[in-house]
Order: C-alpha cells, then sequence, then structure tokens
C-alpha cells in the first residue's frame, strides 16, 4: 500500500527530514 512504501521511505531518510517528508506526504493527500 501506499502507507506501507511511505512509512519505508521515511524510515531510510531518518530522523531529521520524517517531519518534512511527513508534510509533503499530507499535502499530497497520501495520509
Amino acid at each position: 500500500t501506499v502507507r506501507n512504501y511511505l512509512s519505508e521511505a521515511i524510515s531510510k531518510l531518518g530522523a531529521g527530514n520524517r517531519v518534512e517528508a511527513y508534510r509533503l506526504a499530507r499535502d499530497a493527500g497520501w495520509l
């Protein structure tokens, strides 16, 4: 699912980019 893919991608980014990644995902309507 998109959610699984997204959490996998965010995990690889690391904590530093997690908030930014979440914001982008939310703006894109994935969450």
